[in-house]
């Protein structure tokens, strides 16, 4: 089999290993009806390049961007817990028991104001990226050992408010580009607008 060969080792009284396929499009993994020929396309996402990867899917830096950068900043937050969004997106089915959740994406474009939507009604885009590891250590093992780092996008269907919801705390700091203000002391006095 060429393409993507996804292995499979069930126990019981012996080992026996399966062959299968798994799309690079969209991470659908199946075993084949005939053996001995190649699938034209992937079954779910029907891509007829579902053993290619994408030529830019691997081009990305993990940080921030947008057409100017007029602001540049940094943001921390606290999960309310730890394990909760990972476990959702199992339960729903976007990403499975080998994943393990490694980033979010929080992102809102101009084209969105354009539309004549309220201010309130602006739509976020909130993606977690995912990679094969079964747990914490297995992430971090790989991202130390791997450039670059191979994982997976997967859209999720959040409000803004149920994105926020998933922090306990929750710390956004933002400064003028080139200013070099990120990372630097400062004292500042409290003015409370009212």
């Amino acid at each position: 089999m060429t393409g993507s060969a996804i292995r499979y080792i069930v126990v019981d009284m012996a080992k026996v290993e399966l062959m299968g396929y798994r799309c690079q499009r969209c991470s659908h993994e199946w075993f084949p009806r005939d053996k001995d020929q190649e699938p034209k396309v992937c079954p779910k996402c029907k891509s007829p390049y579902w053993a290619s990867r994408r030529k830019d899917a691997w081009t990305q830096t993990f940080t921030a961007g947008v057409q100017y950068g007029d602001w540049r900043g940094t943001v921390a937050a606290d999960d309310v817990n730890v394990t909760a969004l990972g476990e959702s997106l199992r339960k729903k089915g976007l990403i499975s028991t080998s994943e393990f959740l490694v980033g979010l994406e929080l992102s809102r474009f101009e084209r969105d104001t354009l539309r004549g939507a309220s201010k309130i009604d602006w739509p976020v885009y909130i993606s977690a990226f995912v990679i094969e590891a079964a747990n914490y250590d297995e992430a971090k093992a790989y991202i130390e050992t791997n450039n670059p780092i191979r994982c997976r996008k997967v859209r999720l269907d959040l409000t803004f408010d149920k994105f926020m919801a998933l922090f306990k705390r929750f710390n956004l700091t933002l400064g003028r580009r080139d200013l070099g203000l990120i990372g630097r002391e400062y004292l500042a006095q409290e003015n409370d607008s009212e």
